[in-house]
């Protein structure tokens, strides 16, 4: 049997650090290891960039990984990620910070399938709140090296990411030394099962978003109070916001211009978007921080992309927070990962 509902907790996702916000929560399904391996549900969850913690949505990595569908059993595994998270008065974690530890989280979680016991090559991804807003990037301006086939993924290939990294600016960004293209630092970098899938950005099958901060300036202008949720992360230059909101991505050259400076040297930006994948994009109507616009204009974008977008903006799952503990909102999200993968 796999692990019980109990699940895997403080998974080092960058093995050298030791900052907690380096970690994820493993929730495994209980089901016969003669049975296909589960697939993989990532959770980023939110806070504005500069708030939680995984161990708050624990309800719902136990929820999720213990439902099963009535006809084949099927069940999936959910790992719950942190994210280091902005501080008020200082300027050591921003924008892209939060994104790049949830690439570095993804691609561990790809890695390690075969040695926690789910399919690495059926991966579904949620974000909620600003974790909306990181999944939406991932989506569609993903690491250009998620593209790379799996087999030309070589230690050579990494030590030459990392050795031509060395003008970082270590002061301003702590844990970029240890940044390539695996997550892990080159000394310990396993080879990815061959197999799995083509690549990376391929195994991605299913994106959830749950009110997700799509538009950060329109989000701005009809709620004036969250313009000091966006400052802190993003600065106040709105430009800046607009090319770093998933509502204008894929970026255009003039963004990509104005965001280069902000990823460390070695890191391969705006890769091709996920547009092989099924999204959805949800809003419960007890919402209280958000309303159904932001949603219906995102997923408008998604499907002007061509990516088979569904859309729930109808169903009272709850408040902004607690429709995450919500067994109604888990049900809900099995089923659409379940009919799209």
């Amino acid at each position: 049997m796999r692990p019980g509902p109990s699940g895997i907790k403080d998974v080092k996702y960058i093995p050298t650090s030791t900052d907690p916000k380096h970690t994820l929560d493993l929730y495994l399904p209980s089901s016969d290891p003669n049975e296909p391996l589960p697939p993989l549900v990532i959770f980023i969850h939110g806070g504005w960039w500069r708030a939680n913690d995984k161990s708050k949505y624990a309800a719902l990595g136990l929820g999720l990984s213990q439902l099963s569908d009535n006809q084949q059993n099927r069940k999936c595994a959910v790992a719950i990620t942190n994210y280091r998270l902005t501080v008020k008065g200082s300027d050591k974690i921003k924008h892209p910070d939060h994104y790049l530890d949830s690439v570095q989280a993804i691609q561990f979680l790809y890695q390690s399938g075969s040695k926690y016991g789910y399919d690495s090559s059926k991966i579904s991804i949620i974000g909620t709140s600003c974790g909306g807003h990181i999944a939406g990037l991932i989506a569609l301006d993903p690491p250009a090296s998620w593209w790379s086939p799996i087999e030309n993924l070589t230690r050579e290939n990494y030590k030459h990411v990392t050795d031509t990294s060395q003008n970082k600016n270590t002061e301003s960004r702590l844990d970029r030394d240890i940044l390539n293209i695996t997550g892990y630092p080159v000394e310990s970098s396993p080879i990815p099962p061959l197999g799995t899938s083509r690549c990376l950005a391929e195994s991605i099958k299913n994106v959830v978003y749950i009110a997700g901060a799509f538009d950060l300036n329109w989000l701005a202008e009809k709620y004036p109070s969250y313009e000091e949720f966006f400052i802190m992360p993003f600065g106040l230059d709105k430009s800046f916001w607009s090319s770093t909101s998933p509502q204008n991505a894929p970026f255009n050259t003039k963004d990509q211009e104005k965001t280069k400076h902000i990823f460390p040297p070695g890191f391969e930006a705006h890769g091709k978007p996920l547009i092989h994948t099924d999204q959805l994009v949800l809003l419960s109507t007890g919402d209280e921080l958000f309303t159904s616009e932001t949603c219906d204009s995102f997923a408008a974008h998604l499907k002007s992309l061509g990516i088979n977008t569904s859309v729930c903006t109808n169903i009272d799952f709850g408040s902004h927070s607690s429709q995450l503990e919500n067994p109604k909102l888990y049900e809900y999200i099995h089923n659409f990962i379940f009919s799209h993968t």
